[in-house]
């Protein structure tokens, strides 16, 4: 249960990470009153979480959801600015559509173990860019990636990429995913040859 708790005030940078919680609750408690700007924040194997006192954040530079399920995300709505985006091993239509659509841009988007993921555009419909890497790995019901063709290829130096990352562009195992053709992988191959996955 998370009411009770005292009062947090927002220091920067400002960190969060909800886990284990499997009480249907709402992280409000724990958000500092006009705290806008988060320099983190992890939902990992949470059940009926809903993400209420994020109301007004724009802006979280690493936002994490892994292993969650029937978690309400609409409080995301406001949300602008995100670095690294990781969700995975949950159903994607927890995530409401048009919820992140203020998104535009990421450095890192990592989409792997999504039940109904279709498309990119169900979670984020208005990307126009991603600078440094693209993980989409074992989405199995994920039929097309056309929004990325509209994209331009990662071009920031690879150096900036935490270690753990081998290629710019991973995208592997989606057994529904037909786009072998796809303009984006091509033009990342003709790039970066031996960074594409």
């Amino acid at each position: 249960d998370l009411t009770g708790l005292p009062e947090f005030t927002c220091s920067k940078p400002f960190h969060l990470g909800v886990s284990l919680n499997k009480t249907p609750n709402d992280i409000s408690n724990l958000i500092p009153k006009n705290c806008h700007d988060f320099e983190q924040i992890i939902f990992t194997a949470n059940e009926n979480l809903s993400l209420h006192g994020l109301d007004s954040v724009n802006t979280i530079n690493n936002l994490f959801c892994l292993n969650n399920k029937n978690c309400d995300f609409t409080a995301l709505h406001n949300l602008r600015d995100v670095n690294h985006f990781e969700i995975n091993n949950q159903n994607v239509y927890d995530v409401q559509f048009g919820v992140l659509s203020k998104i535009t841009s990421l450095n890192i988007l990592e989409l792997a173990d999504l039940e109904n993921l279709r498309n990119i555009e169900q979670l984020l419909p208005n990307l126009e860019e991603v600078k440094d890497h693209v993980y989409l790995n074992n989405n199995i019901h994920l039929r097309d990636i056309g929004l990325l063709n509209a994209l331009e290829i990662p071009v920031s130096s690879k150096l900036l990429l935490p270690s753990h990352y081998k290629d710019r562009i991973n995208i592997t195992n989606n057994p529904n995913l037909h786009d072998c053709a796809s303009d984006y992988i091509c033009r990342a191959l003709q790039v970066y040859p031996d960074s594409v996955a």
